[in-house]
């Protein structure tokens, strides 16, 4: 059942006020499972000001809505010798609309609109303290299972899967994603 915008905002008016929370200013987080997250890795001599163009030519045919429709961003994760690896995000316009019209109808200032899991990136760590570390992020949120790797201080991988009540199920799903990961980054522990 769809719930309308103006229910949902003010659920979540009603919400704060009941945890005293004062603040209007947000982050709000795209869910995974709405987003095409996908790294790429660009050739090493790429300069800086044909990065957007080279994703948005690198995801063609791999995002599932008219390209008029969807808003691309990237973060470049590293340059050096081999390439520039970069994470690559596609979101659908309605999708940021909803978001955004849910912000407006609970009287919140969005200060940023990002992806569930570089919300949680954030907040797990900086980059200085997870560069050395490769960090998994399970989220189970309704309907869905998020698996994310932090390496080198930025995601790396980002997959949703339906999440389903069978603790077997789930676990099969983790341990894929894992191993998928481990196979294409073998030096990451």
């Amino acid at each position: 059942q769809e719930i309308s915008c103006s229910a949902m905002g003010d659920a979540v008016v009603a919400a704060l006020r009941s945890h005293r929370v004062r603040s209007r200013e947000f982050l709000l987080a795209i869910p995974r499972s709405q987003a095409v997250i996908k790294p790429l890795q660009l050739p090493p001599n790429t300069a800086e000001d044909e990065i957007a163009a080279m994703v948005q030519f690198q995801l063609q045919g791999e995002i599932p809505f008219p390209p008029e429709e969807t808003v691309l961003d990237f973060a470049v994760l590293r340059r050096d010798s081999e390439g520039v690896g970069v994470l690559a995000a596609a979101v659908q316009t309605s999708t940021i609309e909803q978001h955004v019209a849910l912000a407006q109808q609970a009287g919140l200032v969005c200060n940023r609109l990002t992806l569930f899991p570089s919300a949680i990136q954030h907040g797990l760590c900086s980059r200085e303290t997870c560069e050395d570390k490769t960090i998994a992020m399970v989220t189970r949120l309704p309907g869905e299972m998020e698996i994310d790797v932090i390496s080198r201080g930025a995601i790396q991988f980002s997959r949703s899967v339906t999440a389903t009540d069978s603790p077997e199920a789930l676990s099969k799903e983790l341990l894929r994603s894992l191993r998928g990961y481990a196979a294409q980054n073998p030096n990451d522990e």
